[in-house]
Parts: structure tokens; sequence; C-alpha cells
């Protein structure tokens, strides 16, 4: 266990869980930010990257991710954490650059609150196929920007849904969520993702920018970019 310098977060691995766990609330930091330029000019990989995240001697043994209260994760934060199955970060914002690149044994993440994923966050997430504790596709409802490359050779996903949360009237009664708040799509957003054949942003609502290699190498097409969305969960 320790502490997350600069923040009031501190962390714990678990290890008959093969759990990291996070307790407190706010930002994980920019590690990267610490390094002089020289050593970001050479390059940063897995062995480079167990010294400087403070639980880097489990980077190879975790298997799940958890922080109920953690808003925002730094560039590269669970990069290279080849055993990782299972992500919960249900106030998590932000996921940063390079999050979860090269997991790739990565297949669900619970993030509903999620607003902006950033370059190569999920990069090369071999099986990455659900947002859900069943279910094999990604939900989002909160979801306005995707970055470049944010899910690129993701080979296991099928389909994406952005929609907006549902509300609740005062009377109790649940109201469907239509359209979406997204507003961007990134060059290679979804590139390579070879079994992705649905994509769903609230259809003729959609006023997202979608770069025009966004779905590169997938088997999306104009028309399923645009249908209309009517999914629960």
């Amino acid at each position: 266990m320790g502490e997350v310098e600069g923040t009031n977060i501190t962390w714990n691995y678990e290890v008959s869980r093969k759990a990291l766990r996070f307790e407190g609330a706010g930002a994980l930091p920019d590690f990267l930010s610490s390094l002089d330029t020289s050593a970001l000019n050479e390059g940063i990989g897995h062995d480079e990257w167990m010294k400087i995240v403070p639980w880097g001697e489990y980077i190879d043994e975790i298997e799940f991710i958890e922080g109920e209260e953690i808003t925002a994760t730094g560039p590269a934060m669970f990069a290279w954490t080849k055993n990782l199955k299972a992500v919960l970060l249900p106030k998590v914002q932000i996921v940063g650059n390079g999050t979860f690149y090269l997991c790739k044994n990565l297949e669900r993440v619970y993030m509903p609150s999620v607003v902006f994923i950033g370059n190569g966050a999920f990069e090369r997430c071999e099986k990455l196929c659900s947002t859900e504790e069943k279910g094999s596709k990604l939900i989002f409802r909160e979801l306005r920007h995707i970055s470049a490359c944010a899910f690129h050779g993701c080979k296991s996903i099928t389909a994406v849904t952005v929609t907006r949360s549902n509300r609740v009237t005062s009377e109790g009664k649940v109201i469907q969520g239509s359209g979406s708040k997204l507003e961007y799509v990134g060059e290679y957003a979804f590139g390579e993702c070879e079994n992705l054949s649905r994509f769903r942003d609230g259809g003729r609502e959609s006023k997202a920018y979608k770069h025009e290699m966004a779905f590169y190498k997938t088997q999306v097409t104009g028309a399923e970019e645009s249908d209309d969305v009517n999914e629960q969960g």
C-alpha cells in the first residue's frame, strides 16, 4: 500500500484477488511529466514504466483495477499491464493518452461517466469487447470526444453505442435517452478494429465530426454510423 504523490489517493495491491485498488477521490497524475526530455525521446516501454509507477512491481500480476472515486487518469497510467482483465472506474471522466495501451487481455471496462478518451487510450487492447458485466458491446452515455487511435487495433469490438443517459421523471417513469453528446471521433479512432460492424451515435440527431479515417479497416459503413439508437443498459 502507498500514497500517490501529489494527491489524496492511496493504492493497494490485493494479492489474493490480483486487484489494484485506489482509495480517495481525484485524478491520478501525469507520471510522464517527471521525466526529462532525453528520457522521453529515447522512448518508454514496459521495463521503464515498471520503475516509474508506484505499483510497478505488480504490473505483470494485476488482473483488476478498481477506484470508485477516481475522476481522471494520466497518460500511460496502466499501459503494459499485460494480464489486466477488467476495470471498474465509475466516476472517471477523462481517460488520458495511452492509459491502457497494449493491455492485451483487457476485456471489460466499466466507466459510465467518461467524457473524454485520449489518443491511443485503449490501443491494441485486443480482447476488449464490453462496458457491461455481460454482453459484447461498448455503450457510452456521457462521451463527447474520442481521440485519434483511441481504440486502434481492438480486434474484439463488434459494436459501439454512444447515447444519452436515461432520465427519471418526478413520477418515477424512465425516459429512454435519445441522440448523444458525442462531438468528435478522431483519425484511426477505431482503425483496424476488424470485427466492428456497428457504430451508433444518435442517428439523424448526431452532430459529431468523424474523421474520414476514423473507421479504417472496419466493417462500419456510412449508413451504419448514422443508425438510430434504442439500446438498453
